[in-house]
């Protein structure tokens, strides 16, 4: 019998393999539950820094105070009411097989199984089932709707997650879900947002390493979390895409925007031609406050130190893998709504910004 030919190749024993990493259970649940309307295409850009923002409510006429949303979360079927009338459940449903409106029906109501929904009976076609979930924002839970109506008012009024948590007698991991699932309304919004800032007349205040400029006469800002590389290269391409050309932009001494001896800046920046910005900056090693200028970057550090950190702190730290979730939570506060608003204004925006990306 002819020898076995051995294979030369040779196999990387198991044990010298690199370990995959595992999504957590969180990232897995976001990951299925992607907004469906995310058009993978440059954000519009508009001329106006209150272009984008939702019209919401004032607080005295809006039904997402605190008291009508415990009215509307008394019990399932006021929370289902709410829902259906705000557009985010499907108040009808047709049958594919007769054309005919389906009928809603409830099943186990009463019970921590209730359920609702959408069905066909009539003869001719074998009976078709449709979850009222089915589609929507509430799609593959089966946590309560109340529950979730709750959840999504502590979210807007920046209640903590573990307060929720002891507020509705839910897991931990419920509460941070449901969280994450509101920031991805927001990064849903944002992907379709140009946060162009700037434009003549307006001085910008440059930050790096979370990289980003406020505008001083409007308070919009952006934000991008940066790598490693902060390379003039890599940086100038974003200055250019997100500050209007004629903008005054104010930053550190910080080598990919001006040189140690100060004959290259962003106005001869070969990256940013023709913009026509005016470029001042402070040398952080000798004072906060340039003599000669009057220029600072405080208003970027006040916008950094306020707005996100300070936020961070109180949450004991951000996985950096999900500070741009957060990040973009902050972006959509000051790009959807008109300066600092009532907490019951980002319910409304959140509810609008649900319509918009998972259409019923």
């Amino acid at each position: 019998m002819a020898p076995v030919k051995k294979s030369s190749s040779k196999t990387t024993p198991r044990s010298a393999r690199a370990p995959r990493k595992r999504a957590s259970r969180s990232e897995r649940v976001r990951a299925s539950r992607a907004p469906p309307n995310i058009a993978p295409k440059e954000p519009v850009v508009y001329n106006s820094p209150y272009a984008y923002a939702y019209a919401v409510a004032d607080p005295a006429v809006s039904p997402f105070t605190f008291d009508n949303i415990m009215v509307a979360t008394t019990s399932e079927d006021t929370a289902v009411s709410f829902l259906l009338r705000h557009g985010l459940l499907a108040s009808s449903k047709t049958c594919e097989y007769c054309d005919y409106p389906m009928n809603l029906c409830v099943y186990k109501r009463g019970t921590e199984d209730e359920d609702r929904r959408w069905r066909c009976r009539r003869s001719g076609h074998p009976d078709k089932e449709l979850s009222l979930k089915k589609g929507s924002f509430f799609d593959g839970t089966k946590r309560a709707y109340r529950t979730v109506l709750r959840l999504m008012f502590f979210w807007a009024s920046d209640i903590p997650v573990g307060t929720a948590e002891q507020f509705l007698g839910i897991s931990d991991v419920t509460a941070i879900d449901w969280y994450g699932f509101c920031r991805d309304i927001c990064s849903a919004d944002m992907l379709q947002c140009s946060m162009m800032i700037g434009g003549v007349g307006h001085t910008q205040h440059e930050d790096y390493w979370l990289f980003g400029g406020v505008d001083r006469a409007t308070g919009r800002w952006f934000g991008i979390v940066t790598g490693p590389d902060r390379k003039k290269k890599t940086l100038s391409p974003l200055i250019g895409k997100h500050i209007m050309a004629g903008s005054t932009i104010i930053s550190d001494q910080f080598s990919s925007y001006v040189s140690v001896n100060g004959k290259h800046t962003l106005e001869n920046n070969k990256w940013l031609k023709g913009k026509n910005y005016t470029h001042k900056w402070v040398n952080h090693d000798k004072f906060f406050v340039d003599p000669k200028t009057g220029g600072h970057t405080n208003r970027i550090k006040g916008t950094w130190e306020v707005r996100v950190k300070r936020y961070i702190k109180a949450m004991r730290g951000v996985p950096k893998e999900r500070l741009d979730q957060y990040l973009d939570m902050y972006l959509w506060k000051s790009w959807y709504f008109n300066g600092t608003v009532p907490k019951c204004q980002y319910l409304d925006g959140l509810v609008q910004g649900i319509r918009k990306h998972y259409p019923v």
